[in-house]
C-alpha cells in the first residue's frame, strides 16, 4: 500500500504545471508577506496605546493575519490542485492587496513593492483561462 501512495504521489508531481507550483510557492510567499505587515501593525511603537490609530491598527494586524492563513491554505490547495484553492485564492489575494495598500508607508518601500507585484501577478495568474483548466480538469480526480 505505501509504494502504491508513492507512486500516486510521483504521478500528481508529474501533472502539476511548473506554472502551478510556482503559484502555490507564490501563495505561501503572499502569506509571509501578510504576516510581516500584520507585525507592521500590531505593537507597532509609533502609535499610541488606546488611541483611535491603535483600534485601527489591531484591525489591519488582525485582517492581515486571517489573510495569511488563507494564503497559506491556497498555497497547499494550489499544490494539491484542489478545485476549491483557486476561488479562494482569488478572494485571499485581491483582499491582501487591498490591505497591502492599505498598509502604504508602513514597513519597507522595496518590500511593499514586491507585495504588491507578487500580489497582482497571483490573482493575475489563478484567474487565467489556462490555469482555470488545469483546475477543472482534476476536480474529478478527488481534487
Amino acid at each position: 500500500m505505501n509504494q502504491t501512495h508513492n507512486a500516486r504521489s510521483m504521478a500528481g508531481v508529474a501533472r502539476r504545471p511548473v506554472g502551478i507550483s510556482m503559484l502555490a510557492v507564490a501563495a505561501g510567499a503572499i502569506g509571509v508577506a501578510a504576516m510581516l505587515e500584520a507585525g507592521a501593525w500590531l505593537g507597532a511603537p509609533d502609535i499610541d496605546a488606546g488611541s483611535r490609530l491603535a483600534a485601527v491598527a489591531s484591525l489591519m494586524g488582525s485582517l492581515l493575519v486571517i489573510v495569511a492563513v488563507l494564503e497559506f491554505l491556497v498555497a497547499y490547495g494550489v499544490w494539491e490542485l484542489r478545485a476549491w484553492a483557486t476561488q479562494l485564492g482569488a478572494v485571499a489575494t485581491i483582499t491582501a492587496l487591498a490591505l497591502t495598500l492599505l498598509s502604504a508607508g508602513r514597513g519597507s518601500y522595496g518590500a511593499h513593492t514586491l507585495a504588491l507585484l507578487l500580489e497582482i501577478g497571483t490573482v493575475w495568474y489563478l484567474l487565467s483561462p489556462r490555469v482555470q483548466a488545469v483546475f477543472r480538469s482534476h476536480a474529478g480526480n478527488g481534487a
